[in-house]
């Protein structure tokens, strides 16, 4: 029963990451479906690492409303990134 109990909380507490490695942060909110998108929430967090920037945790994400792209919030919200496609290119942009 011990051991039961045990695999059940390490498999609870275990921290959820987007299909990768970048966590998720308890409580996120996904106000956007990537079920056969571009890009997955890896790719984004990766997009933004490759700009130099930082997101070791994912808090928030979100489409763009007027344009082609993503609002990217990271780190318990400390770092917000809008991550556009323009003219076939992703870029990164620090909000």
């Amino acid at each position: 029963m011990k051991k039961v109990l045990l695999v059940f909380l390490v498999i609870l507490l275990a921290p959820i990451s987007s299909s990768g490695g970048t966590p998720i942060e308890e409580g996120t909110n996904i106000n956007c479906s990537f079920e056969g998108g571009e890009m997955t929430l890896e790719e984004l967090a990766i997009t933004v690492a490759n700009h130099g920037y930082k997101c070791d945790s994912i808090s928030t994400i979100r489409k763009m409303v007027f344009s082609e792209g993503f609002v990217l919030a990271c780190n318990n919200s400390a770092y917000q990134y809008k991550i556009k496609k323009t003219a076939g290119h992703w870029f990164v942009i620090v909000d």
